[in-house]
C-alpha cells in the first residue's frame, strides 16, 4: 500500500499561501505537463532527485526542468517543486507532472526564476485525478540554487 503525502503537502501549501502573496510571475505555476524531448538533459547536472518510479532534474541555466520515467507501472510521474529568493522573499511552488509513460524517455519545462533563489524540488508518482493534491510516493528533494 501507497503512503500519501496529500494531507503534509496540502498543509505546507496552505502555509506558503498564508503568508505570501502571488507574483506575476506565479500565475503560469500550478500543474503543468512536461513535454516529450528528442534530447536529454545537459551533462553535469548535479542537481538531481531520483526513486524507483522517475527522475527528476534541474538546471539553474534556464531554469528548465527534466523529468523521466524509469518504472513501467502506466503511472504519471512528477516533479514537485518551491522556490523561494531569499533577498524578496518571493516564493513559488507546483508540480510538473509527465504521463506519456516510461518508453517517452526523458520530458522537460521551461521555467523562469530570478537568480538567487532557492529551489528544491523532489520526483514523486501522482494521482492526476487528485491534481497537486494527488502526490505520493516522493523521493527528495534535491536543491539548486537558480
Amino acid at each position: 500500500m501507497r503512503i500519501r503525502r496529500a494531507l503534509i503537502g496540502g498543509l505546507a501549501g496552505a502555509a506558503l499561501a498564508t503568508g505570501i502573496a502571488a507574483s506575476p510571475a506565479s500565475a503560469a505555476d500550478g500543474l503543468q505537463r512536461a513535454a516529450v524531448t528528442s534530447s536529454t538533459p545537459p551533462s553535469g547536472i548535479p542537481n538531481a532527485a531520483s526513486g524507483f518510479v522517475g527522475e527528476a532534474r534541474f538546471d539553474p541555466h534556464g531554469e528548465w526542468f527534466w523529468l523521466r520515467d524509469t518504472w513501467a507501472d502506466n503511472e504519471p510521474v512528477a516533479i514537485e517543486w518551491d522556490y523561494w529568493h531569499p533577498e524578496t522573499g518571493q516564493s513559488r511552488s507546483g508540480v510538473i507532472y509527465a504521463n506519456q509513460g516510461q518508453a517517452a524517455g526523458w520530458t522537460n519545462l521551461n521555467k523562469s526564476f530570478d537568480e538567487g533563489g532557492h529551489m528544491y524540488f523532489s520526483v514523486c508518482q501522482i494521482d492526476l485525478s487528485e491534481g497537486m493534491d494527488g502526490l505520493y510516493d516522493c523521493w527528495g528533494p534535491a536543491f539548486s540554487l537558480t
